[in-house]
């Protein structure tokens, strides 16, 4: 899926990654995204299924 919205604000690029195994998901932020030409830092937020209040 793609999206065409821009982003305005700390983040440029917004990238979603979704995995079945915790392995891959650790593969592509550490050794993928990170070292990207012309990358300088990153942000890595992970999302939660559910939150009690």
């Amino acid at each position: 899926m793609i999206y065409d919205d821009g982003v305005f604000g700390f983040c440029d690029i917004i990238c979603k990654v979704e995995t079945s195994e915790y392995k891959i998901l650790e593969n592509i932020i550490t050794k993928a995204n990170r070292k990207l030409p012309h990358v300088r830092t990153t942000m890595t937020l992970n999302l939660i299924d559910q939150q009690e209040s």
